[in-house]
């Protein structure tokens, strides 16, 4: 699905896709159900990331928002790194991907070969983590530590990371704060 969004844009196409409507420029591609790619049309790429204009080397935000975050909250995160010149790549995660953690290394999985993938394969990254969206980081660094040459490449393009109310210890300790 693919909806563009500007500040005189419809808020029904928004709406439909569950979100706010967006900044001038910026172009939302709805890739799965928890997966959403904001290309920012206008901005040039962050200077010391990469020096080309090119859309490939573009620097890419990994935005892993909290359990249950409003659109309208994720968005305010999103227009930061907009104004900076980031491409915004939102994975939401689901409260069964933390209570089963097979199924949440499932996830981090798939959001590795995403991140491999051809549109993704040479960008820089910055990840942007709160709560349970650090979990999902960490379980795709589950992966990464199994086999840390193949993922060496993926390594060496995490050029910054922010985590912001991490979810930390089992689910009694949590459960007691």
């Amino acid at each position: 699905t693919l909806v563009t969004f500007n500040l005189l844009g419809s808020l029904t196409a928004a709406t439909m896709l569950g979100r706010t409507a967006l900044s001038r420029g910026i172009t939302a591609h709805r890739l799965s159900k928890n997966v959403t790619f904001y290309i920012n049309e206008l901005a040039s790429p962050v200077s010391g990331c990469q020096a080309q204009a090119s859309k490939d080397h573009t620097p890419l935000m990994l935005m892993l928002p909290w359990l249950g975050s409003r659109p309208q909250a994720v968005a305010k995160y999103c227009e930061i790194y907009f104004r900076t010149g980031f491409d915004v790549l939102v994975v939401e995660s689901e409260v069964q991907e933390f209570l089963w953690p097979r199924w949440g290394l499932d996830h981090g999985k798939r959001l590795l070969e995403l991140l491999q993938s051809e549109r993704f394969v040479s960008r820089p990254l910055l990840v942007h983590a709160f709560s349970i969206g650090g979990y999902t980081f960490a379980q795709l660094l589950v992966h990464v530590s199994q086999d840390t040459q193949k993922y060496e490449a993926f390594t060496q393009r995490i050029k910054g990371q922010v985590y912001d109310s991490l979810v930390v210890g089992s689910l009694e300790t949590m459960a007691v704060g």
